[in-house]
């Protein structure tokens, strides 16, 4: 495709009326095959708009939901996985970032806008990047409320400080049924009670709660077939993933009219003015692609996001041993590379740099062309697997 930009020739394109009417599918829970059979659209094709659209959603997130004058805040994570579960393959015959991914979401509970997200693991790295990102979106003093997971208590005094009220909501269940018929597998424990903890300030008790965050990640799982439970319509590439994520917070928050608001979360919180249509978030694809995705795997380090590109970054060229690495998307946005290895099933977050650009690639830098001279990376996203 890019030699055939370099030599001039005009590449077909699809309509915006098309392209809404594949973004319309994606968003609302149908596979990319279901979607290819409805709208008549090469599996390719359709992949090429997702990591488009993926990546400039992204961008377009952490640029403008920023300066926020929230008040509450729930935090919540939810479980998916691309390739395969962790617990059914090995980790060394494992693609690179294949497993267990979390999504970690942000809300604000007055204007139902999401906030923050990061895709990467359970640990306590990911979780301290999740709040760093939220405490640097607002700029009031707000009440958190999250679950009980220990991370969130450490992550919250390390971004907030003193500077929040902070609660922990911990659901108690009873005891789990021992049954082999199908409703004691796929039904949850029963929740007995919550207790309440104070961490920090002076939270409002009648505000402690995680219940639009909960109902956010039905949402999700709703809205995005990626992650349906007992489906094949999973994530293959953990990129695409984080892609289909990118898409689907900037359709919720610009264009998804919420029933109890009236309106978009972004109007609510001042961010919009009217409601996006579908055709105006697809023309975020007229820009070229230099100005889509601007990878920082190459020399850059990837904890240097701040200062320097921050995009998706392709894992493109990694040795296949048993040290790999994967991407933690911060805010929709790489930030942070992870290994794991043959014998830790959970994830690391670790300093460290994207290996560097093959020296000869055919297929993206023909010969003599103003790629291959100056050696500009470009993202790896061209791919058949959803």
């Amino acid at each position: 495709m890019y030699y055939l930009q370099w030599l001039g020739i005009a590449m077909n394109r699809l309509s915006s009326q098309r392209r809404a009417q594949i973004v319309a599918a994606l968003v609302e829970g149908t596979s990319i095959n279901a979607t290819c059979r409805m709208t008549g659209v090469a599996k390719h094709t359709v992949l090429k708009l997702l990591k488009d659209l993926g990546c400039v959603c992204a961008e377009y997130h952490e640029k403008h939901v920023r300066g926020l004058r929230v008040r509450r805040i729930q935090c919540d994570e939810i479980w998916a996985f691309c390739y395969a579960k962790a617990k059914n393959v090995a980790p060394e015959k494992m693609p690179p970032g294949a497993g267990d991914v979390w999504t970690w979401t942000a809300i604000d509970a007055d204007t139902k806008l999401i906030v923050s997200y990061t895709l990467g693991d359970r640990g306590a790295d990911t979780a301290q990047a999740f709040i760093n990102d939220l405490s640097e979106r607002v700029s009031t003093r707000i009440q958190l409320t999250t679950d009980g997971y220990r991370v969130y208590a450490e992550a919250v005094e390390g971004a907030f400080g003193a500077d929040v009220d902070y609660a922990m909501l911990v659901k108690l269940y009873g005891a789990a049924s021992v049954g082999n018929d199908a409703g004691s597998r796929y039904s949850p424990a029963t929740c007995i009670g919550c207790r309440v903890g104070v961490l920090s300030g002076e939270p409002d008790p009648k505000h402690i709660s995680t219940s639009f965050v909960e109902r956010q990640n039905l949402s999700m799982r709703m809205g995005m077939r990626r992650f349906t439970r007992l489906t094949n319509g999973f994530s293959k590439k953990l990129e695409n993933h984080g892609h289909a994520v990118a898409l689907y917070f900037m359709h919720y928050n610009y264009c998804r009219v919420h029933k109890s608001l009236r309106v978009t979360p972004a109007m609510e919180a001042g961010l919009a003015d009217h409601v996006w249509s579908l055709e105006e978030l697809v023309s975020f694809t007229a820009r070229s692609p230099q100005q889509q995705c601007l990878p920082s795997w190459a020399g850059h380090s990837v904890l240097g996001a701040h200062a320097r590109h921050r995009r998706f970054s392709a894992l493109r060229g990694l040795p296949a041993s048993h040290s790999r690495r994967a991407l933690v998307v911060r805010g929709g946005v790489s930030c942070r590379s992870i290994t794991f290895g043959p014998q830790r099933r959970m994830f690391r977050g670790i300093k460290g740099h994207f290996p560097p650009r093959p020296v000869d690639d055919p297929v993206n830098d023909p010969p003599h062309s103003p790629q291959s001279q100056h050696r500009q990376p470009i993202f790896e996203g061209d791919c058949h697997r959803p």
